[in-house]
């Protein structure tokens, strides 16, 4: 912000049932460490942070594939990223991991950010509680890409 000694910095973590899979050429959003396939709730994650100018911090740091795994099928056969934490600042990000040892009794695993906010101007202002949104991830996911194309239009 110019003429401002605070920045505000947004971050958005959650379970968004989306496989990124990996950064195409043209991609800002996803780091070079993505994996797998791409799925259409990917792609619109991806389309909603390229509009934002978000990151999407568990692709900026190599990770070997064991620790990038945030969902396991109940037969445990299936492991993918579906669970992020985005970032309108990437250079407050330091590490994006994958706590697989943690058990939380849920077939996800924990994701957590470092963040260094020392050297920045930043100031957190308000801390906002997570609340479990009201529709299903999918049909917010669907409302934001609708609205995306029907700016760009």
């Amino acid at each position: 912000m110019r003429g401002s000694s605070a920045a505000t910095h947004t971050i958005i973590m959650g379970n968004f049932n989306a496989r990124v899979g990996q950064q195409t050429a043209e991609e800002q959003a996803i780091g070079q460490f993505g994996h797998g396939e791409r799925n259409e709730q990917g792609q619109m994650l991806v389309d909603f942070c390229e509009a934002r100018k978000i990151v999407i911090s568990n692709m900026l740091f190599k990770k070997g594939n064991r620790w990038k795994g945030t969902w396991r099928s109940a037969n445990g056969e299936m492991l993918n990223e579906i669970d992020f934490i985005l970032s309108s600042c990437q250079e407050i990000l330091t590490d994006a991991s994958v706590l697989n040892k943690f058990t939380t009794g849920s077939d996800h695993h924990l994701v957590r950010a470092r963040i260094n906010m020392r050297g920045s101007h930043t100031q957190w202002h308000q801390l906002v509680r997570w609340q479990a949104p009201k529709k299903p991830v999918n049909q917010i996911l669907n409302q934001i890409y609708t609205s995306l194309l029907s700016k760009t239009s």
